[in-house]
């Protein structure tokens, strides 16, 4: 009596159920499947090379079909028939797949291997190549891509702004060198291509009359009470929009070290002007949350707020009040750090409320804080807040180099 012929759906049936111990079972010559008594099932063959048999998985059911295992049980054989061992074909061929990854594979090793643990930015870094570089290349392989395709896509990129171009570009190049430092490729393919757009140094400042126009603006409450707290503090608009409660104890905010850009403990001295953004008082959580539970705002959508107002006035030039909104969250920053200095704050204890790094040998012996004359800084700028705001009120405004220390 003819033996039947085994399907997919006879692998799954009660003749290859499990048992208590893994058993192996031929069901035609050169093909066995081995089950195991959790129930998992791989196709497996034994050959003989350099005159020692060795067992060889093919694949696991059913995620490999039947189908595929035969066909993959012939190319093993013409291996062995052609004088190869199929266990080392296999290390080859996993180590060259490691060796030559795909773009999409790559980014996911540069994202966690780098961007992640190193840059602040790396949210960014995996936005621009979801949205710009995985849909082109994503399936290829990372060694394919040549400089002229690189050059198209900032040409097209470019298209919705040279700047965008560039950070696109930066994000492009940093991956590949990466896969330059780790052997992955010899050569990076971004090697002298220029930026598509030129940078051009940022100087917006807001005025006087622009910052009193700026705090009558109708945003949404937290969007308003965000960037209006940059102006006060001058701090970053990613480490605004991540303070929590925790971090703000008396007068003063603790910016911690993984939050801050240059990765060193900040403290930041709150004006009654700042305390006054902060919004109902809480014991824990964020200062600026945004609609999603648990998550604060996004800085991206400070300067999508702004873009918005920027277009509504240039659409309906009647709405027009003082403001045209051509300025970003990071200019109220360098506003504030400007209006300070020309009330006389000196230019280290500037430095030291933006918190910029420094690299001069003396900085790594200088750990003293500044945080005296950040007060005073702070201080007198908000009263100087207060008079642009409420300049029907009387208010002493002296210059801080004659303010008594």
């Amino acid at each position: 009596m003819a033996q039947r012929k085994v399907t997919d759906a006879t692998l799954k049936g009660k003749r290859f159920a499990p048992q208590e111990q893994t058993y192996l079972k031929q069901f035609e010559p050169g093909l066995y499947l081995r089950v195991s008594p959790s129930g998992g099932k791989s196709f497996v063959t034994l050959y003989t090379f350099d005159g020692r048999q060795r067992w060889h998985t093919i694949g696991r059911f059913p995620a490999m079909s039947l189908a595929t295992a035969r066909r993959k049980l012939e190319e093993i054989q013409r291996q062995v028939a052609d004088g190869k061992d199929p266990q080392q074909v296999k290390l080859e061929e996993k180590a060259q797949r490691i060796k030559a990854p795909t773009v999409q594979e790559f980014a996911e090793v540069y994202l966690k291997k780098w961007a992640e643990p190193k840059k602040k930015s790396a949210r960014e870094d995996r936005r621009i190549l979801e949205k710009d570089v995985m849909p082109k290349w994503g399936k290829r392989k990372l060694a394919a891509i040549t400089r002229p395709e690189i050059i198209t896509l900032l040409d097209e990129v470019a298209t919705r702004g040279p700047i965008i171009a560039n950070r696109t570009l930066a994000v492009v190049r940093k991956m590949f060198n990466f896969a330059v430092k780790r052997g992955v490729l010899e050569l990076s393919p971004c090697q002298n291509i220029e930026a598509p757009g030129k940078e051009v140094r940022k100087d917006r400042v807001l005025s006087v009359e622009e910052i009193k126009a700026l705090w009558a603006t109708d945003f949404t409450d937290i969007t308003r009470r965000a960037l209006l707290m940059i102006l006060a503090t001058a701090q970053r608009p990613g480490e605004v929009t991540a303070m929590r409660w925790e971090e703000i104890s008396g007068d003063w905010w603790t910016i911690p070290a993984e939050k801050a850009k240059n990765g060193n403990m900040h403290r930041v001295f709150l004006n009654d002007t700042a305390k006054s953004l902060l919004g109902p008082v809480r014991k824990r959580g964020f200062v600026f949350p945004s609609r999603v539970e648990g998550q604060a705002i996004n800085p991206n959508a400070l300067a999508r707020a702004l873009r918005q107002k920027k277009e509504r006035i240039r659409n309906n030039p009647e709405l027009k009040s003082g403001l045209n909104f051509d300025f970003t969250p990071h200019d109220l920053r360098r506003t504030t750090a400007t209006h300070m200095a020309s009330l006389g704050t000196s230019r280290r204890t500037i430095v030291k409320l933006l918190n910029h790094a420094e690299h001069d040998v003396t900085s790594i012996y200088d750990r003293y804080a500044c945080d005296r004359e950040k007060q005073i800084a702070l201080e007198g700028w908000g009263r100087k807040l207060n008079q642009i705001i409420h300049p029907q009120q009387t208010d002493n405004i002296l210059p801080i180099n004659m303010q008594r220390l």
